[in-house]
């Protein structure tokens, strides 16, 4: 029995079927040539040829890789190998993703404070929560006479897309006294 030359060839249809045709091909050859149905030794090689060719031209991606249309690219190593242009490419990218990056939203904490902080000034341990994936942390804040908001920059929520974390903001408010 010959090899065909291409995987068209073992279907039995021409480069440009659709596919229905590669699947009305394809079922009436493995009926004809399935191990179970058709005991020859060279029948089980075919089969697995039909299958294989099948395999491929059925997929459309496999099949434009295949007709030459188009290269597979396994990862962007094996790309910019192939096409040292896709580095200035891939440098577009990144510069337009850059510009489309935004910053992280601000977050507002409100801190019961004693009265006498909030007239004479001192420090208060405020807890940053954890998001995000960032640890909760614990600092200490100075406070100045007469401050009720202090901003702690970039402790905030993280930026989208590279954009700069949004800030913290501190509401120190008088606690209560209990009577």
């Amino acid at each position: 029995m010959d090899t065909p030359q291409t995987l068209y060839e073992v279907l039995g249809v021409s480069r440009n079927a659709t596919p229905q045709e590669l699947k009305q091909a394809f079922r009436a050859l493995s009926l004809q040539y399935h191990p179970d149905r058709n005991h020859d030794p060279e029948a089980q090689m075919r089969f697995q040829e039909i299958v294989e060719a099948y395999g491929v031209l059925s997929h459309p991606v496999r099949r434009r890789v295949y007709d030459g249309k188009q290269e597979l690219i396994r990862s962007p190593s094996d790309l910019f190998k192939r096409h040292p242009s896709a580095i200035r490419t891939s440098e577009r990218l990144r510069e337009t993703a850059q510009s489309s990056s935004k910053p992280g939203k601000h977050l507002v904490i409100v801190r019961e404070v004693p009265s006498k902080i909030l007239t004479d000034g001192g420090r208060v341990w405020v807890v940053i929560p954890a998001m995000h994936g960032r640890e909760a942390q614990e600092i200490c804040l100075s406070v100045p006479v007469g401050h009720r908001l202090a901003r702690m920059a970039h402790l905030g929520e993280p930026g989208y897309l590279g954009g700069e974390a949004g800030d913290l903001f501190v509401l120190l408010i008088e606690k209560k006294e209990k009577p």
